[in-house]
């Protein structure tokens, strides 16, 4: 139980900094001109890595056993 408890405080904290990483990312790519299409393309694909990222992370939190 208490396991479940940090577990869940620990995936808390990761959701937070995965929040603060794609905020931080999407407001780079706004940023981006058309003239910058690789650059633009990356970030773009490491949205999309922390995006996949988020959504793991809520799904763990979801289906954490309860005891």
């Amino acid at each position: 139980r208490e396991d479940n408890k940090n577990a869940e405080k620990l995936i808390e904290k990761q959701l937070e900094i995965c929040a603060g990483w794609l905020e931080n990312l999407q407001k780079q790519h706004q940023t981006l001109g058309a003239e910058d299409f690789i650059n633009a393309q990356v970030f773009l694909f490491r949205i999309g890595q922390i995006k996949a990222m988020i959504e793991w992370l809520k799904n763990c939190k979801e289906t954490l056993p309860s005891y």
